[in-house]
């Protein structure tokens, strides 16, 4: 039972790290996607008296990918049976041309109110609507979550690493002894606290096994499915495979780290005390 809570003592805040370490991965990897989806799915709408051509646009959006006419006659079509046929052959000869504009990337506010603006000037171009409202507010939501993980993160790795480091002090108290013996029979250092690396390089397999596991049964969860296709996001934001790797080398180099901080500390403070 001891030994049990000598590694759990460990095993929490690595834990508490390595979530914190899923956390920034999977909401980067959800804006990405987002990105990605919203990209292909966004256009911007325009009205022009003449019809327009690909340079127009390319020569004034650096980030234009496509242009697309859409046909007037859709327009035109649910129109029939309100007008009369008369008035509907006048107002084909009037109706502007309609057009889609896709970008390469979804841009930010800012530099789409830049991008309106630029199509504005263009000449013969009637009005741009860029419909940024809706999409904005979602895109700025996951750039809001992003920053306040992150800002929650960096505290809670510190706090975790100290943490850590006062548990694997608390190893090297209870196995003093049998450090001290080896010294006196000239082990060199790896030898000595070797126990420290050991214990803290299975810990760090199980956490990084524990947390996977919890991943693996959250991002299967069918309202997170359900909460991605709402916003646009299609697509895997959780990897456990990848994810795996990842957490486990950070994971082993965090734990070994302290074993090694807790080391110089230790060796530094027995110097003082020998001279």
């Amino acid at each position: 039972m001891k030994s049990l809570k000598r590694h759990i003592a460990l095993i929490v805040p690595l834990i508490a790290i390595l979530f914190s370490l899923e956390s920034v991965l999977s909401i980067m990897r959800l804006q990405s996607l987002y990105e990605i989806n919203l990209s292909k799915a966004y256009s911007i709408i325009v009205a022009s008296s003449r019809p327009l051509k690909d340079e127009d646009i390319a020569l004034k959006i650096p980030e234009f990918k496509s242009l697309n006419e859409i046909d007037s006659d859709m327009i035109v079509q649910k129109l029939k049976g309100e007008v009369r046929e008369e008035n509907i052959e006048r107002l084909k000869g009037v109706l502007p041309y309609y057009y889609s504009i896709t970008l390469s990337y979804f841009p930010n506010q800012k530099r789409l109110a830049q991008i309106t603006e630029q199509i504005q000037q263009i000449k013969d171009i009637k009005r741009v609507e860029s419909f940024n409202k809706a999409h904005d507010r979602i895109y700025r939501l996951l750039l809001l979550l992003k920053t306040t993980i992150i800002f929650f993160a960096i505290p809670m790795f510190l706090v975790s690493l100290l943490l850590m480091v006062k548990q694997i002090e608390v190893w090297h108290f209870e196995h003093r002894e049998r450090m001290e013996i080896m010294t006196l029979l000239g082990a060199p250092n790896w030898l000595r606290n070797g126990l420290l690396f050991r214990l803290a390089i299975v810990d760090s397999i199980l956490a990084t096994f524990l947390l996977t596991g919890i991943t693996i049964y959250f991002g299967s969860h069918g309202f997170l499915l359900t909460l991605f296709s709402e916003i646009g996001v299609h697509g895997h934001v959780f990897y456990p495979q990848t994810d795996f790797f990842i957490l486990l080398v950070s994971s082993l180099c965090i734990s070994n780290f302290s074993v090694l901080a807790v080391i110089a500390r230790i060796t530094r403070e027995r110097r003082k005390g020998l001279q």
